[in-house]
């Protein structure tokens, strides 16, 4: 009977050593396969890692704090930099100050030169005598005096060009058209024609305006005498 006991218990001891050798072998495979997860997400250079100056950026050191971590600490060279700029400012700021000008009015002395006012005297005939276009423009003052509606005729003196609605049988009659409030004769022959007889000078420019007229009565009409000279 007691050799019977002690067979049972040699079984029970072997049974118990093969179980816990199993958990062991659990555990065991459980840690391999923890360290071969973090192996997956971690190279040698990651779990030895130590920021170069290039990765930091010059401005920055690194250093190991008390415990041993490693920390950035700004560099002398920045801080070199923002004492300079700084100093830069202040200088700017005082220089302002000194250039502000304390001004009052008793300091001004008065300006008491009199203004002239100079009025343009309005043109009465302009002559355009420009690639774009030849032509007389008669001015509204001059159209509404001799009534110039629909045709206008114009005559040369020496100093002058006379303009009437009508001057005679022997004068070519223009007609009239609307610019404005002035009234135009596009004609290039009259243009050159004008030109020639004043010696009108288009060197240096596209169009003459003259400025002076006078209403003068011939064989009972109504003319308007232009002054060249």
């Amino acid at each position: 009977m007691r050799k019977r006991r002690q067979q049972i218990t040699e079984v029970m001891n072997e049974e118990l050593e093969i179980l816990e050798t199993d958990e062991m072998a659990v555990e065991k495979e459980k840690e391999a396969e923890l360290d071969l997860d973090l192996n997956l997400y971690l190279s040698d250079e990651d779990i030895d890692f130590e920021p170069t100056e290039e990765e930091v950026g010059g401005d920055f050191n690194v250093e190991q704090n008390m415990v041993g971590d490693l920390i950035l600490v700004e560099s002398d060279e920045l801080k070199h930099d923002s004492t300079e700029y700084d100093d830069v400012n202040q200088t700017l700021n005082q220089q302002e100050q000194q250039d502000e000008i304390e001004l009052g009015l008793s300091d001004l002395k008065p300006s008491v030169s009199s203004a002239v006012k100079r009025t343009a005297p309005a043109g009465v005939l302009s002559i355009v005598n420009s690639n774009h276009g030849k032509r007389f423009l008669i001015s509204s003052g001059i159209v509404m005096n001799l009534q110039l509606f629909e045709t206008a005729q114009i005559g040369y003196a020496p100093n002058y060009i006379v303009i009437a609605e009508h001057l005679g049988e022997d004068f070519t009659t223009y007609g009239l058209k609307t610019e404005g409030k002035k009234m135009v004769i596009y004609s290039t022959e009259l243009v050159y024609e004008a030109t020639n007889f004043h010696q009108l000078d288009f060197s240096d420019r596209t169009s003459i305006t003259f400025s002076k007229v006078t209403y003068e009565t011939i064989n009972g009409k109504l003319v308007a005498v232009i002054h060249i000279r």
